[in-house]
């Protein structure tokens, strides 16, 4: 931790951006080291990979947000003078990175939802369904999947749960509310407005790429115009073997609709959207 500052109460591994997923590799910190080959770390030397350009430098200042405490911990030094001259920073020199390795497996997987409905869970074991009652068993009550397939897990093949379309199970729940204004100022001439917004709320926060649920509004007016026209009377009956027998009249009518697009905000965070 930083001992001051609004990052106090924050890991380190957090405020570096090491530690933004779970096991499950969802976007919710657990306080560990997210272990992703080739993206956080490289097993094969033991490297770690920060997913920003001066983690311990202008992006650690940003984090901080207070140039007189940055400048207590921002070491700068190593990244615009050299390796010797940085090593002579004793003040500054303080970061160390130390840790430990385990691997286990375990055969049950939390959906983060109760009560889900029959047959709407979908498990692949390296991009292959697996057979419900065969390879995994589902207690829809309490939202837990028990993987029953010994040789999945001890061939280490990654599982991935997901819900099925939540269209088809009603999952989500949809709410849409609309109104329609319109001002009249003549017979012949009306203004209107219209303002449509349709929100889902997932049974839970977490959902799978391509059915995030929206929070999309749409607004629109619209607008109507008729008069008559003497002119336009007069010009058509110049025109030979042309003889209007009622008066001509020109009707405008237009309409325009704007959509603005958003997600709904349980799946948000202070705000801003997880990735």
């Amino acid at each position: 931790y930083l001992p001051e500052g609004k990052l106090s109460d924050q890991i380190l591994l957090h405020v570096l951006n090491l530690d933004n997923l779970d096991s499950q590799l969802e976007p919710s910190p657990d306080g560990k080291f997210d272990f992703i080959a080739g993206i956080t770390i490289m097993p094969e030397s033991g490297r770690i990979i920060f997913p920003v350009l001066e983690p311990f430098g202008q992006d650690l200042r940003q984090r901080i947000g207070d140039d007189a405490i940055a400048d207590k911990y921002v070491f700068e030094e190593l990244y615009d003078s050299t390796q010797v001259v940085a090593r002579q920073m004793a003040e500054k020199n303080k970061f160390k990175i130390a840790g430990t390795y385990s691997s286990s497996s375990s055969s049950e997987i939390q959906l983060n939802a109760l009560n889900v409905p029959q047959g709407s869970v979908k498990v692949t074991a390296g991009g292959i369904q697996l057979q419900e009652n065969v390879d995994y068993t589902v207690d829809y009550n309490l939202g837990r999947v028990k993987i029953i397939n010994d040789g999945l897990l001890e061939s280490q093949t990654p599982i991935r749960v997901s819900l099925e379309s939540n269209q088809l199970f009603s999952i989500q729940t949809k709410t849409l509310l609309g109104a329609h204004l319109d001002y009249r100022f003549s017979e012949d001439f009306n203004i209107g407005a219209t303002m449509l917004n349709l929100t889902e709320r997932p049974l839970t926060q977490k959902v799978s790429i391509g059915d995030e649920p929206i929070s999309n509004t749409i607004l629109g007016v619209n607008t109507s115009y008729h008069t008559e026209s003497r002119f336009l009377t007069s010009v058509i009956d110049k025109i030979p073997f042309l003889e209007t027998k009622v008066p001509s009249s020109i009707t405008f009518t237009g309409e325009f609709a704007h959509l603005i697009p958003g997600h709904s905000r349980a799946i948000e965070k202070t705000g801003h959207f997880i990735y």
